[in-house]
């Protein structure tokens, strides 16, 4: 094991020590260390100690979007199927999935590649909002009983534009 995967410590990891030294690695090599080491994704419900942020199943941290789209995720199979409308059900279905993919891929990535991945997850989560609204107004479901998953997934989508225009920093 790395000196630097501090298997031991889970804290945040703006709360991690930063080697110093002759023998540290440049600060970036530490942090690209740090953050792949928090990569681990808890389980449990939404709201539960497994799956939030900082999970009490072995106090792994994990991207909170990620979090909520993963939950955005089982909120759409019992919506999905309701909807008899094969090519509606298909959409919503890859949509939904994309919108984890992307999360997930993007959290990998840097720099444009990562706010490109970011956008591309707010559109299919955009994209799955409207197809829920078909399934609405075709009567597979009522507006009550996709409440909960519409309220996920413009809780993602507010996540994804917030990452992609962070607010300005004051001074």
């Amino acid at each position: 094991m790395h000196p630097l995967e501090f298997a031991h410590v889970r804290k945040p990891m703006n709360e991690l020590p930063r080697p110093v030294g002759a023998d540290a690695p440049p600060v970036a090599a530490f942090w690209t260390i740090a953050r792949h080491h928090f990569r681990s994704a808890p389980t449990g419900e939404l709201g539960s100690a497994e799956s939030s942020p900082v999970g009490a199943a072995g106090g792994e941290s994990m991207f909170e979007v990620q979090v909520v789209a993963r939950e955005m995720v089982k909120a759409v199979k019992p919506i999905m199927d309701r909807v008899k409308d094969g090519e509606t059900k298909d959409q919503l279905k890859r949509a939904s999935i994309s919108v984890v993919l992307n999360i997930a891929e993007g959290n990998a990535r840097k720099g444009k590649d990562r706010l490109n991945r970011f956008a591309t997850a707010e559109g299919s989560a955009r994209e799955s909002v409207e197809a829920v609204w078909i399934a609405i107004g075709w009567g597979f479901v009522t507006e009550d009983e996709a409440k909960e998953l519409l309220v996920l997934l413009d809780r993602v989508t507010a996540m994804l534009v917030r990452l992609r225009f962070p607010r300005p920093k004051v001074s």
